[in-house]
């Protein structure tokens, strides 16, 4: 006979015992069953067949997890041994059938119940990770800034599993003509790209008036708060720096995206989101393969290729302090950009630092 679908759930919610927290809750569940043959003597018609699936399915529930292997109930993946146990107990009735569950929902009560118990227990052993532990923007030191001309996003992740060594970079840069630049690098699976887009205007505008009132600076006052479950065979590391234009000098200030203080991860999500509006409505001006040795590190972040082959960012300058930049100023030291070559007036010595390097006159 071919397969009788029979769908099946529970109005009324069943209550179960959750073994690792010793406290009984409430659920619904919906499936469908496929019946291949079903014993006719005891139900004559289809209906009758429909009525004992659906009728029974609930105290079958609750046997099964009253007899769960496990000390884990709700957060297991329990919807295959419901589907073994529910094709035993219907087979002992007369009926063979395949039963695939598709849903398994506390009732809200009990979800909120089970989610507050969880989250004691958690906080009890990790207790940065409770919002009530965690700082208040309120009690920060206020810090008033200017404009912000630069965002730099730095990531690198190394471990032992395929795919996890990645690195790369991600600058907003706001220009002097009022464009704003966005240049990212990256590098994952033995590739890596480098893009520049012309962010679009009005999410530019979005992205610099929300990092001026989301209090980036202040939450740079608090200590990253580590994360209780960073794998032992696994380092990564990501932070997002700004860099704001304070009557000429250049002040950095820096947030550890890998803290678990909810507010910056808030903030720091929708920093990210604005970013991908920049990209998304400005114009792709390069998008370019750098390399794809797989022993190649990206330049500007990790430095050079196993075989010791410098590969160079593109557009990237080396301030007198070393740092290393992309933009017109030093995010370390604040220095601007050298224009190029000079002529010393002194000694008539070519130049391309700040200084001269045949009499030490400080560049005109």
């Amino acid at each position: 006979m071919a397969a009788i679908i029979i769908n099946f759930g529970t109005p009324e919610p069943f209550r179960f015992k959750e073994p690792s927290l010793n406290e009984n809750f409430e659920a619904r569940l919906r499936g469908k069953a496929y019946v291949s043959e079903y014993d006719t003597s005891l139900y004559k018609t289809e209906d009758d067949l429909t009525k004992a699936i659906r009728s029974n399915i609930g105290h079958i529930t609750e046997e099964s997890l009253a007899s769960w292997p496990s000390n884990d109930i709700i957060s297991s993946k329990k919807e295959d041994l419901l589907n073994s146990f529910f094709k035993a107990a219907y087979e002992k009735m007369g009926i063979k059938a395949e039963f695939a569950v598709e849903s398994f929902v506390l009732t809200e009560e009990s979800n909120k119940r089970y989610q507050n118990k969880k989250g004691n227990a958690l906080f009890g052993m990790f207790p940065g990770m409770n919002p009530a532990n965690q700082p208040k923007l309120s009690d920060l030191q206020p810090e008033e800034h200017g404009p912000v001309v630069e965002i730099c996003s730095d990531y690198s992740s190394h471990g032992m599993s395929m795919g996890s060594d990645t690195s790369g970079r991600e600058v907003v840069r706001w220009q002097e003509d009022g464009t704003v630049l966005i240049e990212i690098s990256d590098r994952r699976y033995g590739k890596e790209t480098y893009e520049k887009h012309l962010a679009g205007s009005e999410a530019s505008e979005k992205l610099r008036k929300y990092v001026k009132e989301s209090h980036v600076a202040e939450m740079a006052q608090v200590k990253p708060i580590p994360n209780p479950f960073q794998m032992t065979d696994y380092s990564s590391s990501s932070h997002i720096t700004f860099t704001f234009l304070d009557g000429g000098v250049m002040v950095n200030r820096r947030l550890d995206c890998g803290s678990c203080w909810n507010q910056q991860q808030k903030t720091i999500g929708k920093i990210r989101d604005l970013i991908k509006e920049c990209i998304d409505t400005g114009k792709c001006l390069d998008k370019t393969k750098i390399g794809n040795d797989t022993n190649t590190t990206m330049s500007g972040i990790m430095g050079t290729t196993n075989q010791g082959m410098k590969i160079k960012t593109p557009g990237a300058w080396r301030c007198s302090c070393n740092q290393e930049n992309t933009g017109k100023f030093c995010v370390n030291c604040g220095s601007p950009k050298p224009s190029g070559k000079w002529k010393c007036p002194n000694c008539n010595t070519e130049n391309e630092g700040r200084f001269c390097a045949g009499c030490g006159a400080a560049r005109p």
